[in-house]
């Protein structure tokens, strides 16, 4: 990245160059470090009115804690800070080490309670739309990662818990050993079924399952998000055309021919004798997971809620960026 472009008081030093300077992500730590800079003490580390001497000082002034502001804050909060706003890029903190910093550790609650097998077993639903994703079709899969992009993430709390006690590295990933571990909440399991169920989530055969995937998976544990309208929009969004129909020249404009023809040929199982998929056979596909996943009521309360007269309107939404990462590679259900 070249771009220099933020908020000039979040903005890391490199950020500041006069000439074009290649840059990553410890921009964003520098960034981490400034807003709990700010959060601990009320005030900026590095802040003038003038530009220019913001810029002098983000460059070349030591980060200070000064007294009174500072004086109760812990030694750690402060090497926390000091870590993240080193003048160099590369003596910066990484976002895998700061989670690992003594200030957060000694603070965090996020590995308190239940652990991933635990987490499991007191959520039912969730391991059943585990089991429900595995059978899922292509276009289903991917129609779930929209809705889940879709989702404010104040609405996925008890899915982020869920996940966050599975991960228990903190690596932002479920791997194959924490998720076995995990799964010992259900052992009339076989580890060849475990191994199918992995493989079903790790659409990108990369050996974890990432955030946004287990949010996708598990969506259908969360009745109140799993409803007519979301799979409608879901359905708007990959629409391309808006036409009624989800077709090849619409999955191909939102993945920007990223496909390649095998991929759409399964996403495009269900089509009809003109190669596209209408909005019945596309609802028919979600409902079916909702039912495996032990939400009959649920499912029926979704197809009375999507009358014609909702179908007739248009989302604009455009989710898929996030989304293409998995499927422009050819993955999918195996």
């Amino acid at each position: 990245m070249f771009d220099q472009l933020g908020t000039p008081s979040y903005m890391a030093p490199e950020l500041w160059a006069d000439y074009e300077v290649e840059y990553n992500s410890s921009v964003d730590m520098w960034a981490v470090g400034v807003l709990t800079y700010l959060l601990l003490c009320g005030r900026r580390p590095f802040d003038h009115p003038n530009r220019a001497e913001k810029k002098r000082m983000i460059e070349k002034d030591p980060l200070q804690f000064p007294s009174p502001a500072w004086d109760k804050i812990s030694s750690e909060a402060k090497d926390f800070c000091s870590s993240l706003m080193k003048k160099r890029p590369k003596d910066r903190m990484s976002a895998s080490e700061a989670i690992k910093h003594p200030w957060i550790k000694k603070s965090s609650t996020v590995h308190a309670g239940n652990d991933g097998a635990q987490e499991l077993l007191a959520h039912q639903a969730i391991f059943d739309s585990l089991e429900a994703y595995e059978h899922a079709d292509d276009l289903c899969r991917l129609s779930l990662q929209v809705m889940a992009f879709s989702t404010p993430p104040d609405k996925v709390d008890e899915l982020r818990t869920v996940f966050q006690r599975i991960d228990e590295d903190d690596s932002g990933t479920i791997s194959k050993e924490e998720f076995m571990k995990a799964m010992t909440s259900h052992p009339e399991l076989t580890n060849e079924r475990l191994e199918h169920l992995f493989s079903s989530l790790d659409t990108q055969s990369k050996g974890e399952i990432d955030y946004s995937q287990f949010i996708a998976a598990t969506l259908g544990s969360q009745q109140r998000l799993a409803t007519g309208s979301s799979i409608l929009a879901a359905f708007n969004t990959l629409d391309f055309d808006h036409d009624g129909f989800i077709s090849q020249s619409d999955l191909q404009e939102a993945f920007s021919g990223q496909l390649d023809s095998a991929m759409i040929d399964k996403l495009l199982s269900h089509r009809d004798a003109s190669g596209r998929v209408n909005f019945d056979s596309f609802r028919s596909s979600i409902v079916a997971l909702l039912q495996e996943s032990d939400h009959a009521e649920h499912a029926q309360s979704v197809i009375d809620a999507l009358s014609p007269k909702q179908f007739t309107s248009r989302s604009k939404d455009r989710k898929l960026k996030e989304v293409q990462a998995n499927y422009s590679s050819g993955s999918g259900s195996r």
